[in-house]
């Protein structure tokens, strides 16, 4: 998992360096990861830029 989170979310380049920022911003990737792969996303990268392009497919997913 660290692998994805580092090289999709770029948590390893990330500025994030104060107090439990880090740590929180690792466990809602954590979070996102998880989501996606049991609902069977096999490429998170993709993923990503699909709900960047069309955010209501992310928000549609969460069920809001």
């Amino acid at each position: 998992m660290h692998y994805v989170r580092d090289v999709t979310f770029e948590e390893d380049a990330s500025r994030i360096r104060s107090a439990n920022a880090p740590r929180i911003m690792a466990s809602f990737s954590n979070l996102v990861i998880s989501l996606f792969r049991l609902i069977g996303i096999d490429s998170i990268p993709k993923v990503l830029r699909q709900f960047a392009a069309k955010p209501r497919m992310a928000v549609r997913l969460i069920g809001l």
